[in-house]
């Protein structure tokens, strides 16, 4: 594949790649495992082997206490020194079972490499900063409503979660998060104001609802990537993403000089990889996408926390 390469300048991540541009392709495919969440046990589990280009999805019970929000990171084994192994995450999203009222947290996961290999899934509980009273709309199946955090921390990255609440004994209440952007407003008299901006989806059988959770988390310096035109879709990576159980939460502060606009940005994929350098230790590599949703030339500023 042939890639663009921008370079940054950042003394506090200089560890990390050049910044790259390409083109993304959709991918499809599924399989699906259930797996139960143990009382204590740590939030993380091992996948089989997977074929490339096969998902499979997991589900997480008891995704108790009802305040955390999760983020997914992965640690993808098995690579070899002729193919790196790749898994992307596809979808996250939440369950209410009508027994027990249980709350699920299901995970797709796609084997986007070249090469049979496994990776282990690891969960990040955010707790959340969004007032108890945030509620979706009733949904019907199919539907989508679209939910707005104002004056959004400048440093801070938020990862939305749900609460669903409606099951019934013929299905359970599924709701999920399928976009999620970041957006900069400047007024004519200087002042300046973030928002992230998210929708939701019932990907369920029933109209239900759900409480919104907003997990954050903070970084002193963000990493500042070059302009972008809308539409454009820039990627990145992070090298050396140690310690292998870290899972990142990713952040856009967008950034522009045009006052009475907004700059919006949103993340479009996530993927983690193991490659084998050539001296043939391996390196866990964090990589995602981030696109340019609105309609002026700006800048994102990645918080990568």
């Amino acid at each position: 594949m042939n890639l663009l390469s921008r370079s940054f300048d950042h003394a506090k991540h200089a560890h990390m790649r050049v910044l790259r541009y390409f083109v993304v392709a959709v991918l499809a495919g599924t399989a699906a495992l259930a797996l139960p969440a143990p009382a204590h046990a740590a939030p993380s589990w091992t996948s089989p082997l997977i074929a490339p280009g096969v998902s499979h999805t997991f589900t997480w019970n008891n995704a108790n206490p009802l305040n955390i929000a999760y983020e997914v990171g992965l640690n993808p084994q098995l690579a070899t020194p002729e193919a790196p192994c790749e898994f992307e995450i596809m979808r996250v999203w939440y369950v209410q079972q009508y027994q027990g009222l249980e709350r699920q947290l299901k995970v797709t996961i796609k084997n986007i490499g070249a090469i049979f290999c496994y990776t282990v899934v690891w969960l990040r509980e955010m707790p959340t900063i969004a007032p108890a009273n945030w509620y979706t709309p009733v949904l019907k199946p199919g539907e989508i409503s679209t939910h707005t955090w104002n004056n959004a921390g400048l440093t801070s990255s938020h990862i939305p979660g749900l609460v669903p609440m409606g099951a019934t004994s013929s299905a359970p209440c599924q709701l999920e998060v399928i976009s999620r952007w970041d957006v900069l407003h400047y007024d004519e008299a200087g002042g300046v104001e973030r928002e992230f901006k998210f929708k939701v989806a019932n990907v369920g059988a029933i109209s239900c609802m759900g409480a919104i959770l907003l997990g954050s988390s903070s970084i002193n310096l963000p990493w500042i990537a070059n302009m972008m035109a809308p539409g454009e879709v820039g990627t990145f990576a992070r090298n050396n993403a140690n310690p292998l159980d870290k899972v990142y939460a990713i952040g856009i502060k967008p950034s522009h000089t045009q006052s009475g606009f907004s700059c919006e940005f949103g993340v479009q994929r996530r993927w983690y990889l193991q490659r084998i350098n050539l001296d043939g230790t391996p390196e866990r590599e964090f990589w995602f996408t981030v696109k340019n949703v609105g309609n002026l030339l700006c800048g994102p500023n990645i918080l990568l926390t």
